[in-house]
């Protein structure tokens, strides 16, 4: 597994939605809209939620991924560790917005848990 390669894809992902979307990337609200427009375009399943307590902060929830119904329809679960994928893939795009974006992966389904969760912190 090459995370650099899914961290290089989201950022090339972020940056043709700040692009078709007309987002100023200088902007913290403008990750929550890249992310809230694209992934559910993609068949992900997801909650949202912003906060400007103490800083800029998104909490991602992903009850469906079609990344991970396609491990688990082929069998592969066990073959790569899907969340390394999605945390990279996670950074690149945050990434591209602002250097100072850090991404957590709070709990993931691969982990044997419900959804997959994801905090974003402007630093």
């Amino acid at each position: 597994l090459d995370e650099g390669v899914w961290r290089d894809w989201g950022g090339v992902l972020a940056r043709r939605l700040i692009r078709v979307l007309g987002l100023n990337p200088d902007h913290p609200e403008s990750l929550g809209t890249a992310l809230a427009t694209w992934l559910p375009l993609e068949g992900w399943s997801i909650e949202l939620d912003f906060s400007k307590d103490r800083g800029f902060k998104y909490e991602l929830r992903v009850s469906g991924c079609p990344w991970w119904d396609i491990m688990l329809r082929s069998g592969r679960t066990d073959a790569v560790d899907c969340s390394l994928v999605d945390m990279a893939f996670m950074e690149g795009i945050a990434g591209r917005f602002s250097p100072g974006w850090r991404v957590e992966m709070l709990c993931a389904r691969p982990h044997g848990e419900g959804e997959c969760r994801f905090r974003f912190e402007l630093l």
